[in-house]
């Protein structure tokens, strides 16, 4: 299992020959990462009650299921609220990005149910290079929240209250994560062991500056030299090469 550190991802970064004027791609500086925590899930309610839209406010705190470095099997939560309760959420609206580190396949990343019951939205991932989210690069998946905001749902049944039937589109300006479950027909076990956001500080499009390590030298994922490097994963000449 590949646990990493925002140290880590910066060295990483800094030795494959990256170094940010400002931020530009959710990849160029991983030091501007906020890391997902428990505290950020909230129960919420509109005025009546009700939840229509991004429009509504915490009325209160809640404790989400939390299995971070944990293997989780079919129907299993990671994280968040396990039955997809329609106002337990973290509000992710102001972010780009959820990155994911961990293995295994048939996690669900599921968001924006909007009533009791209602329809949500929801991608399958796998920690492999078939998922279209995949980075190679840094072993990770990059899912821009976006995505979540024109994405076609997933129902209950035939439909729910809303007139919404499984594979109707709905779009939202807002991205509210309910959970992180494994699939019933996923690959066991999914271990996840960390989620980070990424907001874009520069919608400009200020470019980055790109620098090289080019000493022939061999780094670890620290950024540390390496002299004699045997088996494993390292940073030589501005690039991640495997010695086997």
């Amino acid at each position: 299992m590949k646990i990493f550190t925002k140290s880590v991802l910066v060295a990483i970064a800094m030795m494959a020959g990256v170094a940010t004027v400002s931020a530009q791609s959710w990849k160029d500086n991983p030091d501007s990462w906020v890391e997902v925590e428990s505290s950020m899930w909230h129960a919420w309610a509109a005025a009546d009650g009700t939840h229509a839209n991004a429009n509504v406010t915490i009325s209160g705190e809640m404790t989400p299921a939390w299995f971070l470095n944990a293997d989780r099997n079919g129907g299993e939560c990671v994280i968040g609220a396990e039955n997809v309760t329609w106002n337990l959420f973290a509000d992710l609206s102001e972010y780009d990005y959820i990155i994911l580190f961990g293995s295994g396949a048939g996690c669900r990343v599921m968001c924006n149910r909007i009533i009791d019951e209602g329809a949500w939205k929801n991608l399958v991932i796998g920690f492999n290079n078939t998922d279209p989210y995949w980075d190679e690069e840094l072993s990770c998946l990059a899912i821009p929240l976006a995505d979540f905001k024109t994405m076609k749902c997933k129902a209950n049944g035939d439909g729910d209250a809303e007139g919404v039937k499984t594979g109707d589109e709905r779009i939202d300006d807002f991205v509210h994560l309910h959970c992180l479950k494994n699939d019933w027909g996923g690959e066991f076990p999914v271990n996840i062991s960390v989620v980070y956001l990424w907001k874009n500080s520069d919608p400009t499009g200020i470019k980055t500056v790109k620098t090289t390590v080019e000493d022939g030298a061999y780094y670890n994922l620290a950024g540390q030299k390496v002299a004699n490097p045997e088996k494993g994963v390292f940073i030589h000449n501005g690039k991640k090469i495997v010695k086997k």
